[in-house]
């Protein structure tokens, strides 16, 4: 009774949505959209249904106003190579630095001529649909704050933007390195590591970063765990004097 309210088979889906049977199969294949396999059949999942319509602006179907979540639904974190295996761009990932170099982040790589990707990330289907959820509570938050994995920023909001003077495009896949002062590093390394093993750690550090055209900015800044399992974390910075020395 359960599988019955919460799921719909591929056809009913392609009907509530107004799309084609091949088109529902190519989501779930494409790990667009949450299924469960029953038999030779998939049953697909209201709930990830709705978030994938949300997440590329479609109409939310009267039929599912229902299941419209008020809290994201993640996708579980998985590479680009296993996301694009079943679709026309992952023959792209053959020559593709990411995956010669098994890279676990591929946005790390987006200056490399030799990535596969013709798009920038936050136009990225595969960014799109796994990170892009991850981070965009902080779009609401007033102080300067952004997400980060293996201390990669996954992206951060406006006021992180104008306090570093990037932009959405350009603050996607930094690397802590690029960004903080050398003399900052190793504590905020240190402390990254200790958090990665459950160590107590300092709730603040004073640290530099770079800012694109004014140099140095100090600030504060404050790290938080968002999902241990997938090593995410939430840094906000508190900005305290601008240094124009490097």
């Amino acid at each position: 009774m359960t599988q019955k309210k919460s799921y719909l088979l591929v056809r009913e889906a392609a009907e509530i949505c107004n799309v084609g049977h091949s088109t529902v199969t190519h989501w779930i294949r494409g790990k667009k959209v949450r299924a469960i396999e029953s038999g030779n059949r998939y049953l697909v999942s209201k709930v990830s249904l709705v978030q994938f319509l949300k997440l590329t602006g479609k109409p939310i179907p009267a039929a599912l106003a229902s299941e419209n979540p008020d809290r994201p639904i993640l996708t579980p974190l998985q590479s680009c190579l296993d996301y694009w295996r079943y679709q026309d761009h992952g023959k792209n990932c053959e020559s593709c630095i990411v995956q010669r170099h098994r890279l676990p982040i591929c946005f790390v790589a987006k200056q490399n001529d030799s990535l596969g990707c013709s798009t920038t990330c936050t136009q990225c289907d595969y960014f799109k649909d796994i990170y892009l959820p991850r981070y965009q509570f902080i779009h609401g938050l007033e102080t300067p704050a952004v997400v980060f994995k293996d201390l990669v920023i996954l992206g951060g909001n406006k006021q992180w933007e104008h306090l570093c003077g990037q932009n959405e495009n350009t603050s996607t896949g930094i690397r802590f390195d690029q960004i903080v002062h050398p003399e900052s590093l190793s504590g905020v390394i240190g402390d990254h590591n200790r958090r990665l093993l459950a160590e107590p750690v300092a709730p603040s550090r004073d640290i530099k970063l770079q800012h694109q055209q004014a140099g140095w900015v100090s600030v504060i800044i404050y790290i938080f765990v968002i999902n241990s399992g997938e090593g995410t974390f939430l840094l906000l910075a508190e900005p305290t004097k601008k240094d124009d020395h490097t």
